[in-house]
């Protein structure tokens, strides 16, 4: 139940503490790729989940769960018709997603983050 799952995940984020080091890494990405997804927190702030609805995470699943979004990867002694079979099996309902967007990759643009705890 989505409504169920947002008020368990505002309650966590209104409960939990969050550790200094994920902070540091979260503003760390935040100035070393401040113009790509790369950057963006993961620790919040979360203002649009409490509009989040059904309709929106289907729409994300939809956009982003393709076959072109998707990597297979295996490591050790399988043989490769095996893995096609498997592949298949699991994942041959997959779509094929739209014609993607123009995106540039992330790079890595450097900066001085200074942090300070007098506590």
């Amino acid at each position: 139940n989505l409504a169920k799952e947002k008020e368990a995940i505002l309650r966590k984020l209104d409960e939990r503490e969050v550790p200094t080091r994920q902070v540091i890494d979260d503003r760390l990405h935040a100035c070393a790729f401040r113009d790509g997804p790369l950057g963006f927190s993961a620790v919040g702030p979360f203002e649009g989940i409490g509009n989040l609805t059904e309709a929106h995470l289907k729409a994300y699943v939809d956009t982003n769960y393709t076959a072109e979004n998707m990597v297979i990867a295996v490591a050790g002694p399988v043989k490769h018709a095996d893995l096609v079979n498997l592949a298949s099996a699991s994942f041959g309902g997959v779509k094929a997603g739209g014609p993607r967007s123009a995106t540039e990759k992330p790079y890595f643009c450097g900066a001085e983050l200074i942090y300070r705890n007098d506590e």
